[in-house]
């Protein structure tokens, strides 16, 4: 998943959308060269959250839909990390009544084959409790006048009972922290779409000189990637054999 990035100023919709591309991208490239073997980490948020004010899509007494974050990213380069490549992005799908038109099932569906993603949901005095360090789970705003929304990673899930929990990082502090949040208080699913993964050849470049793998710790993680991409391609047939629910849904891409 990589490191949390603390949002300040209301701009949550800004940080989750830049931890989530990042993720994004470690785990497409990964998946391909071995668990550990991205080492791009993107910028802070400062250069994101200034083309968003440009774009006039954010504020700071309002401020951004995911979607149109997500937009202004598409639409550049990407998000930049420190060691100044840029992770691009090709588009997204997004579920705007999620209760709605995406069961629990086809909800872990998505995630498997397409996680992590970005959920959004109405968050209260009680969510800045819930951990997992505490195993609280947050149940919800009953007061959606007065609660703002917010917006975090969602990058896994369990089930008890008949509860759907899903698994989030947030953007408050420098653990995140993570979260388990019932599945009934989100309202927006959005799904990244990346057009391919990162070359090698690009990520060498910027490697760090001395920077190099054992042999044995190469081999392990192609070992691990292997696993990761049979396991990837099971959630993936799964889905296109029962259908991702497209009811509801929006795409966009550039």
């Amino acid at each position: 998943m990589g490191s949390p990035f603390i949002q300040i100023d209301g701009i949550c919709s800004i940080a989750a959308s830049v931890m989530c591309v990042e993720a994004q991208h470690r785990l497409a490239f990964e998946i391909l060269h071995g668990i550990g073997s991205f080492p791009l980490k993107a910028k802070r948020l400062k250069g994101v959250k200034k083309k968003c004010i440009n774009k006039k899509v954010w504020s700071p007494a309002d401020g951004a839909f995911v979607e149109d974050v997500l937009k202004v990213v598409a639409k550049g380069r990407g998000v930049e990390t420190i060691q100044g490549i840029f992770l691009p992005i090709n588009g997204y799908h997004m579920y705007k009544n999620v209760q709605k038109d995406v069961s629990h099932e086809a909800a872990v569906r998505l995630l498997l084959a397409h996680g992590p993603l970005l959920a959004t949901l109405w968050v209260n005095d009680e969510y800045m409790i819930c951990t997992t360090k505490n195993d609280l789970v947050y149940r919800g705003s009953s007061n959606r006048e007065k609660d703002p929304n917010h917006t975090v990673v969602c990058f896994a899930y369990r089930f008890v009972g008949e509860e759907l929990h899903l698994r989030v990082l947030d953007d408050h502090t420098e653990d995140g922290p993570v979260r388990w949040v019932l599945y009934k208080c989100i309202d927006e699913i959005h799904l990244l779409t990346l057009k391919e993964p990162l070359t090698k050849e690009l990520i060498d470049r910027y490697r760090k000189k001395g920077q190099t793998e054992s042999f044995l710790s190469n081999s392990a993680n192609k070992v691990k990637a292997m696993l990761i991409r049979r396991l990837m391609t099971k959630y993936s047939e799964l889905e296109s054999s029962q259908g991702s629910s497209s009811c509801g849904r929006q795409s966009w891409e550039k």
